[in-house]
């Protein structure tokens, strides 16, 4: 993917823009780069198709019916940040043509300060018992900033990487799941905003998928399905590398 800058007419690549090369060192693995790299191309994937299909009105029927469930938080991290702002406006865009509080992306977050502290948060006084059951809780800026993530500044949370809000879970079979919602009506920061129009709609997604133990098991099994095996990897990376 190839472009021009407006200043100069140099040749920039999609490489420069998202400048995951500076994430490489000598004295580190190579995964965070990789790592990002994927990350963003999985969010351009996701918005070159939701981009292709507002275009066209199935495609637009197909939205307003359609929940798009990544995998991991609806955000873009260290040099990739720069995506954010671009994907706050193509939802807002998008959103916009099929009727404002339409389109339904989200995601599940299987780990980090979130899921740790929503997992001890229910764990008194018995296991997975003191968060009622069909409960859905939107937790704002106030209560991440004191309870699970300190912050120096007064930055709202998540406001330069994040373009989903958490949406605390805890379904009637008692599934208790983390998600990231899009809300591309609301202005950031998100963890202040009211309501999302989708939000119930989420909620009930959420319920049928997962079924697993407080995760997505549709997800869990695309993991399985498409993960390579050490052993496996590790010999089609001695192959490649001429190594016998």
């Amino acid at each position: 993917m190839e472009s021009n800058c407006e200043e100069c007419g140099t040749a920039v690549l999609l490489s420069d823009a998202l400048r995951a090369q500076e994430i490489f060192s000598d004295e580190q693995s190579c995964g965070d780069a990789h790592g990002r790299v994927r990350e963003a191309l999985e969010i351009l994937t996701l918005m070159n198709l939701l981009r292709e299909l507002v275009k066209i009105e199935n495609g637009r029927r197909a939205l307003r019916r359609v929940a798009f469930v990544l995998d991991g938080p609806l955000a873009a991290f260290s040099t990739i940040a720069a995506l954010q702002p671009g994907v706050l406006r193509e939802l807002r865009r998008i959103d916009e043509q099929l009727a404002p509080g339409r389109l339904l992306v989200m995601s599940a977050v299987k780990s980090g300060a979130f899921v740790q502290h929503f997992s001890e948060l229910d764990e008194a006084p018995a296991p997975d018992s003191r968060i009622p059951f069909g409960t859905a809780w939107l937790p704002d800026d106030n209560y991440i900033r004191e309870n699970i993530i300190a912050r120096d500044t007064d930055q709202p949370w998540g406001e330069i990487t994040y373009f989903g809000r958490p949406l605390v879970v805890k379904t009637s079979e008692g599934q208790r799941l983390l998600l990231n919602l899009a809300q591309p009506e609301a202005d950031l920061p998100l963890t202040n905003a009211a309501r999302p129009r989708v939000c119930d709609e989420a909620i009930a997604t959420a319920a049928r998928l997962g079924v697993g133990r407080h995760e997505f098991l549709p997800l869990r099994r695309a993991h399985a399905k498409a993960a390579i095996p050490f052993a496996a990897g590790a010999a089609i990376i001695e192959s490649l590398a001429g190594i016998s």
